[in-house]
């Protein structure tokens, strides 16, 4: 059996060749050459190197004071919460929005080796980690909720997204983080049944809210 999943662009392709599977010890994915191309196009090679993608001191906002830049001269690169609050002010970006920009790349550059390793395990253990960025929009007082999701301790998917609604607690905004995620866990559930991988364990949910976990498990 073969089974071919897309998303827009991306295809990745499985089999159940149990030979092939007990001879793949792991398989490591690395964006080396993509990054040093992005670095050479944006002209930040040469660049000091930092450990953290943002500075989390930096409130981003749209700034009406602050010069305007050449929106079609830089590329938006493809780390979640960076490019999920970068993006927010692609139709008008100011001189504060590039420089955020150029962290970003100099945390590239200091990465640009690493990579993921999904090695071979056995079992198909699924666990998922949300957390959220309260209130942190400064133009509209919305959350962020981010969460990544693991197989047998492979990361699989991952997002940041900025949540449509203005939420009025911090467990609210958990709460409705949790809510999504949980859409994600039936997918893999669903995916993993349709390759036979599937254990009868529970998917196991995180989060580091407590009045969250409480709503969560009340059944009322």
């Amino acid at each position: 059996m073969t089974i071919l999943i897309v998303y827009v662009s991306d295809i990745l392709i499985t089999g159940d060749d149990t030979n092939e599977i007990q001879n793949l010890k792991g398989i490591f994915i690395s964006q080396h050459k993509y990054t040093i191309d992005l670095l050479h196009k944006t002209g930040r090679l040469a660049c000091k190197s930092i450990v953290t993608p943002v500075d989390i001191n930096v409130k981003l906002e749209a700034r009406g004071d602050s010069p305007p830049v050449n929106k079609e001269s830089f590329q938006k690169p493809d780390v979640a919460y960076a490019v999920s609050s970068l993006s927010q002010f692609m139709n008008d970006p100011r001189e504060i929005h590039l420089q955020v920009a150029y962290c970003f790349l100099a945390y590239l550059k200091n990465t640009v080796g690493q990579g993921l390793l999904f090695s071979r395990g056995s079992d198909s253990t699924v666990e998922i980690y949300t957390d959220v960025d309260y209130a942190g929009s400064v133009s509209d007082k919305t959350s962020t909720s981010r969460y990544c999701s693991f197989i047998d301790g492979n990361l699989v998917s991952l997002r940041s997204k900025k949540q449509k609604v203005v939420s009025r607690s911090s467990a609210e905004a958990e709460f409705r983080a949790m809510a999504q995620v949980i859409c994600e866990a039936i997918w893999i559930k669903i995916l993993l049944e349709d390759l036979h991988l599937y254990s009868q364990g529970c998917i196991k949910l995180y989060c580091d809210d407590q009045s969250s976990n409480v709503i969560a498990h009340n059944s009322v």
